[in-house]
């Protein structure tokens, strides 16, 4: 027997369990398997004094970067064609009406080029039509296909070299004459020659390809065809086109000269847009639009074959119960009637029918080619009060005829002794009634609660029929709290006897509370039995254990093979057991064991405990131990999910809780080494959603897996029922995205690993409006989503246009048409989370400051402790101490770093109304500050100056007036400058210093009135600043100011939201925020604002990044993403040292304090620059 210390402290276990946590650090990214960048989320790492951090999955916290690439004066550009080499360098072409042909080239760096290719007939000459197309051989070199009135021109580009002498130089030549096109396509063939589609002015689709001698051209579809097609060329020769003609979008795929056609969407509503690309792995990503009262709906279909998760995203089907108040018990799949679709059988054991209380029921829904039946084709139900018909359920093949049958447990049966019967499966369906099996449905012992877990096993004794397992809960004899019996299936009519049974011989509240006999530990190629020991969510005192027995012909040994005793009370191990299929591909199943009340981790946060097979079983340790976050209850339960998305490795579901009455479903990728606990959020509902988990169904006989989860919703009246949703894998996924107005000249790229994004400009035919807009899958920790971006804004006439390339991370280089030609690029950010050990759960109030030596200090406040407290990051890690006790702290707090590297805060306490400022030499002290009148308002704002001079603005009461004022504290003296009468004690203050030195104070009113004053260096005076005022003011009156040399102001308003001085003058650079927020901090670098902040009446973070000019511009658009997690009120500080930036949120969840670092990432790939 093995000794166990579960529930110990996590140091303790720790070094108990001997896990092998890998160690990471900053400059070695090469001990992760990481085929795309987004891989590293997930992993941790050691960086800037953070010891294993995880870095998180957001892969939309991105900022912008506009240039000019040919201004309006130079020439009117058309719409350019871009492509992107395999070194990932953009390569784009464009007409200037005006008569030229003009080429672009970037990389990574940033080097650029621009070359003109030639000169072209223009508008003066009566043309009409312009079009350029680029395609990037192997060798980096361009190559371009172009009009020239109504000719075809081709192009190739001549590197500098010796023979080159004066630099990059274009080849130019007319292929073929008089041919009146409209667009043009252009890719490169393996043999890398140019293979190219074009459309005339009569509609018709024609192919234009060189041979390596000559150019030829050939018909492809008479027409007429849709004015928008793609062209797409697989690494083997496979041609893809794609056109819309008629009422059709069509995808023409040439092999060997071999045209195939395949309809791929079709409607009377059908637009001409559509799009077409390839991903990393060449699987084809496509979306194809409908247009209908003036709205887009896009249709984007996606492979799915390169993805982790390939579950559907919503639910295929949704089962409900006609029962109310009721709870699925147990269910699972079946062919019970052998037509070849699996079945499921499904138990409501507290339904209450036929005038009975709780008596149960249990269903049949048929399988068949449309998938299940979404009504009961079959059930039972108990025929006695409390009979609870259906506690468990268990399917196997138990009298070898080659069909499933059922299993039905009924603890509640004949006043709690209990009952088993069963259903056996037939191809001419199930009896009306249920059956009994001599020696195993008779009465037992009187009160034992015979049947409250049923468990098939796959035949031991070699006879052709399944074992079954049955507990006995409520059996006492001694010191044993319940029993497990093992009977040999056999004929329905026949005697089936007891086989060898286990015995409990550890400590515990309900011996066969759950059992588990699915898998091999060992390898033997019998089946295995675990059995927890331990009591249930209701009570959970007591010890408990799991026991581990190796499967023999006979059956089960007395004695265990393995077994777990904890050594604390309460935590309730062994809640769940489950043997999981093989997860790393050894050829041996694992075994899970949950531990919801673990108590040496974050508070209910729940512990699953993984054991990994081999050839002499499980070992007496754990493999790796999985921790949920806090109220998590990670692990209540988790099943087999075998291999889910085609990649030969076995995957897991889990469940965990998500926030309050909310749970989520949540896959775990198998993988050849130990898994690390990674997640993918697969759905979620209410608190009770994937209590009971069915796997391995196929219902429609497609050979893609399915998945139920129960979950109970509640309606109007507070009427509970019971209901089942149905995913299964998805080779392709589609997905419907509306968008206001007309769709014209979409186009899709792919990242490698096959995300896809989408520029699309949309038109408003009512009022002639349009604008450009960027449409791109992301990931967050748990799920994927379709971002919407507007990279202009709405003007009218729309006169725009765009295109892009993504580079195989998938960020964007996007061309849009505007004044001239102008070019939009992304770089991002990625977060590295750690939590901050604190003694108190009800931080408030977070103030953050960085120190001359890169310490990170955070300061809050503790209202159940009326303690301020101060937490600092060094080399060794976090540590905390208590700055003031008594506080009386009801307002956001200030804390700075002087010049010596000290902390200092500025707090109000709201009992005294004064200012109080802690600072500390041998011990802390906090001063209340003289002022010559009585602070009534909670708002200040402070700042510190070079010479350690605090400036705090704030509102003092003279007994007369409520005075804006500015205090100056120094270590020998206080005093305050009047600034302005303000009666609005609630009035919100932001001051900060510009890059002269000169003071910046930015004043909210209640009401929505914007002040803003100035104070220069070295001067006494204050200036009033005139601005456009904020309107439509959000709930609250948020004001936040940075400073630096464009000093900025950002208001939470709808109009007229962010100010930004400019060589002494304000002006309005953005309109609006995007949102209403509760609560936002200001973060500005490098012409580039990010606000981060609290939507309004949620708990959620949201992340807005743009980049400001002078002026208003119609391409500086706010890009808006989302940070997972959640916050209380005043529970968000920020603070930024270059483009590094460093966020604290308090969640609402855990109770606990989180930093996320987030640092710059310029290629946007996740793997940030740091690293």
């Amino acid at each position: 027997m093995s000794s166990l210390a579960i529930g110990q402290s996590a140091v303790r276990e720790s070094e108990l369990l001997n896990q092998s946590n890998t160690q990471s650090n900053s400059a070695a990214l090469t001990e992760y398997a990481l085929d795309f960048g987004h891989d590293l989320a997930g992993e941790q790492l050691s960086i800037d004094g953070v010891a294993q951090g995880l870095v998180r999955f957001e892969t939309n916290l991105d900022i912008y970067h506009n240039q000019q690439i040919q201004s309006a004066s130079v020439g009117t550009p058309t719409v350019p064609d871009v492509a992107i080499s395999d070194q990932q360098e953009i390569n784009s072409c464009w007409h200037n009406q005006e008569g030229t042909v003009n080429y672009y080239w970037s990389d990574l760096e940033q080097n650029t080029k621009q070359l003109q290719i030639d000169e072209v007939l223009g508008i003066d000459d009566g043309v009409v039509n312009f079009d350029c197309a680029i395609a990037i051989k192997d060798n980096g070199r361009a190559s371009v296909l172009y009009t020239n009135g109504s000719d075809l021109k081709a192009g190739q580009l001549a590197l500098a070299s010796s023979l080159y002498v004066n630099g990059d130089e274009w080849h130019t030549r007319t292929i073929f004459e008089g041919l009146e096109i409209t667009n043009i396509e252009l890719a490169i063939t393996p043999n890398q020659l140019e293979w190219g589609v074009f459309r005339d002015n009569n509609g018709a689709l024609h192919r234009v390809n060189y041979t390596g001698a000559f150019w030829q051209t050939g018909l492809l579809d008479a027409g007429p065809v849709g004015p928008d097609f793609e062209l797409e060329i697989t690494s083997d020769g496979q041609i893809h086109i794609m056109y819309t003609k008629n009422t059709q979008a069509i995808l023409m795929t040439i092999i060997d000269n071999q045209i195939n056609h395949q309809t791929v969407a079709q409607g009377e509503n059908l637009h001409h847009d559509i799009g077409l690309t390839l991903d990393g792995a060449e699987l084809l990503q496509l979306f194809t639009t409908t247009i209908q009262d003036n709205q887009t709906v896009m249709s984007i279909e996606r492979s799915l074959a390169n993805q982790d998760n390939q579950l559907s995203v919503t639910p295929d089907y949704i089962l409900s119960s006609d029962l109310v108040d009721t709870i699925s018990s147990d269910m699972m799949f079946g062919d019970f009637n052998g037509d070849g679709f699996t079945d499921l059988v499904h138990a409501e054991a507290d339904a209450s029918t036929q005038t009975l209380t709780s008596n149960g029921r249990v269903s049949i829904f048929f399988g068949s080619v449309d998938g299940l039946s979404l009504f009961q084709s079959h059930s039972w139900e108990g025929v006695s009060d409390a009979q609870m018909l259906g506690n468990s359920l268990a399917v196997g093949d138990f009298n070898g005829d080659g069909l499933d049958d059922i299993a039905i447990g009924s603890p509640g049966a004949n006043s709690n002794d209990g009952m088993v019967e069963f259903a056996f499966g037939s191809v001419s369906g199930l009896a009306a009634s249920l059956s009994s099996v001599s020696g195993v449905s008779e009465i037992p012992a009187a009160g034992e609660r015979f049947g409250y877990c049923v468990e098939a096993v796959d035949d031991l004794n070699s006879d052709g029929n399944d074992e079954l397992l049955v507990c006995s809960i409520d059996y006492e004899q001694g010191s044993d709290t319940g029993k497990v019996e093992l009977f040999s299936g056999g004929d329905s009519s026949g005697v089936w006897s007891k086989m060898d049974s286990p015995n409990q011989m550890l400590q515990g509240s309900n011996f066969g509370q759950s059992v588990s006999a699915d898998g091999d530990l060992n390898g033997d190629g019998l089946a295995d039995l675990v059995i927890g020991n331990t009591g249930d969510m209701f009570d959970s005192s007591g010890f408990s254990s799991v026991e581990v027995r190796y499967g023999s012909p006979t059956g089960y040994a007395t004695n265990p093979d393995r077994s777990y005793q904890s050594i604390s009370a309460g935590t309730l191990f062994g809640y769940h057991v489950e043997i999981i299929n093989d997860l790393n591909d050894d050829g041996f199943d694992e075994l899970f064991i949950s531990e919801p009340y673990n108590t040496s981790g974050p508070f209910n946060s729940g512990n699953v405990w993984v054991f990994y097979g081999n050839s002499a079983g499980i070992a007496d340790q754990p493999s790796m131990r999985m921790v949920g976050d806090a109220n998590n209850l990670l692990g209540l339960n988790f099943v087999s999910a075998g291999d889910t998305n085609g990649d030969g490795l076995n995957d897991l579901l889990i469940t965990r809780k998500g926030g309050i009455d909310v749970s989520r479903v949540e896959l775990i990728l198998g993988s050849s080494e130990v898994i690390d606990g990674s997640s993918i959020l697969v759905a979620q509902g209410t608190e009770s959603y994937g209590a009971v988990i069915a796997t391995g169904g196929d219902t429609n006989n497609d050979n893609l897996p399915e998945f139920i989860f129960s979950h109970q919703i509640t309606d109007d009246t507070q009427t509970a029922f019971s209901s089942l949703e149905s995913y299964s894998r998805k080779l392709f996924e589609v997905s419907n995205l509306a968008l206001p107005g007309e769709s014209v000249d979409g186009k899709i790229q792919s990242s490698t690993d096959g995300n896809p994004s989408i520029i699309v400009d949309v038109e408003n035919h009512t009022d002639g409006s349009g604008q450009t807009k960027l449409v791109s899958l992301q990931s967050s920790s748990q799920l994927t989503y379709w971002s919407v971006q507007d990279i202009t804004s709405s003007t009218s006439p729309f006169i725009g246009g765009s295109n892009f390339a993504t580079t195989s991370s998938g960020s964007p280089y996007v061309f849009y048409l505007g004044d001239g030609l102008n070019l939009k690029t992304y770089s991002g950010y990625t977060g590295v989370e750690s939590p901050i050990p604190t003694s108190s759960s009800d931080a408030r109030y977070l103030s953050s400051a960085q120190g001359t030596n890169g310490e990170q200090f955070l300061a809050y406040y503790s209202s159940f402790t009326n303690q301020l407290m101060l937490s600092e990051l060094t080399e060794s890690g976090w540590s905390e101490e208590i700055v003031a006790n008594d506080a009386n702290i009801s307002s956001p707090l200030a804390l700075h770093i002087d010049s010596t590297g000290s902390p200092v805060l500025v707090y109000r306490n709201y009992v005294t109304e004064q200012l109080n400022v802690a600072t500390k030499s041998l011990q802390w002290t906090s001063d209340s500050l003289i002022l010559g009148g009585q602070l009534t308002a909670p708002s200040f704002a402070s700042q510190i100056a070079y010479d350690d001079t605090l400036v705090i603005a704030t509102m003092l009461d003279d007994g007369n007036f409520n005075n804006l004022s500015v205090i100056t504290h120094s270590d020998t003296t206080t005093q305050a400058s009047f600034v302005a009468v303000e009666s609005d004690i609630s009035t919100n203050l932001s001051l900060v210093y510009d890059d002269d030195g000169g003071i910046v104070l930015a004043a909210l009113t209640s009401s929505g009135s914007l002040m803003v004053y100035e104070q220069a260096n070295g001067s006494d005076i204050w200036n009033s600043i005139l601005l456009p005022q904020p309107q439509n003011l959000g709930t609250v009156n948020a004001v936040q100011a940075s400073g630096g040399n464009v000093p900025l102001i950002a208001v939470n308003s709808e109009v007229n939201s962010v100010y930004a001085r400019f060589s002494g003058a304000w002006e309005v650079v953005a309109q609006t925020l995007g949102e209403e927020l509760d609560e936002f901090a200001l973060a500005s670098h490098n012409s580039h604002i990010i606000i981060i902040g609290n939507p309004a009446d949620t708990d959620k973070l949201s992340w807005s990044a743009m980049q400001y000019s002078q002026g208003l511009s119609a391409d500086e658009q706010w890009h808006k993403s989302a940070i997972d997690g959640s916050l209380v009120d005043n529970g968000l500080a920020i603070t930024t040292t270059g483009s590094k930036i460093n966020l604290y949120i308090m969640s609402t969840l855990s109770g606990s304090i989180t930093s996320i670092e987030l640092y710059h990432d310029a290629d946007n790939d996740h793997i940030f620059d740091a690293v």
